[in-house]
């Protein structure tokens, strides 16, 4: 199996990847409004659930 990119991210890289703060992906965890799952105490995030969660996310105007 060969993929092109992770299939999980830590708060870091998902942070790096979207150009947002570690904080507000913290806060998108917190609020259940981006899934997250627990490896030991760090959190990751599946790599389709931050594409679905920055495509469902509101604009600003």
């Amino acid at each position: 199996m060969c993929e092109s990119s992770p299939i999980a991210y830590s708060v870091k890289t998902a942070a790096i990847l979207t150009d947002l703060s570690e904080s507000t992906i913290r806060d998108a965890i917190n609020k259940q409004e981006l899934p997250a799952y627990l490896v030991g105490r760090a959190p990751r995030i599946l790599r389709e659930d931050l594409l679905s969660w920055l495509t469902h996310r509101p604009a600003r105007p």
